[in-house]
């Protein structure tokens, strides 16, 4: 019984350590998505992309151990489902800009 156990928590320190290493490109990809939107350059389903992220994230972060930052991608999530359709406004941008940025540099850290 240890053995299979110790076998656990070797692969979930893997997948740990696979989902932080990949999780930054993910949120830059959400900043990118995010800067389209705001330039009103987004296509039809990119608000929808960005939402999808947001709430995958929410979900497997704390998986990992990622507590904090599944709740500021649940958060970001709930902002932009709140959103009005077409072009955010300035106050907007800056704010749900600002929060994306921060998730970034959380995932950062947490590698």
């Amino acid at each position: 019984m240890g053995a299979n156990r110790e076998e656990f928590l070797r692969v979930l320190e893997e997948q740990r350590f696979e989902y932080s290493r990949t999780i930054a490109g993910k949120i830059a990809g959400m900043q990118l998505l995010w800067k389209s939107i705001c330039a009103s350059n987004a296509g039809s389903d990119d608000m929808q992309r960005l939402v999808r992220t947001a709430h995958g994230l929410a979900g497997s972060a704390a998986i990992f151990g990622l507590e904090e930052l599944g709740r500021e991608a649940r958060s970001i999530e709930r902002e932009l489902a709140a959103l009005p359709a077409g072009t955010p406004s300035s106050r907007d941008a800056v704010v749900i800009g600002s929060a994306i940025t921060g998730l970034f540099a959380k995932a950062e850290t947490s590698q």
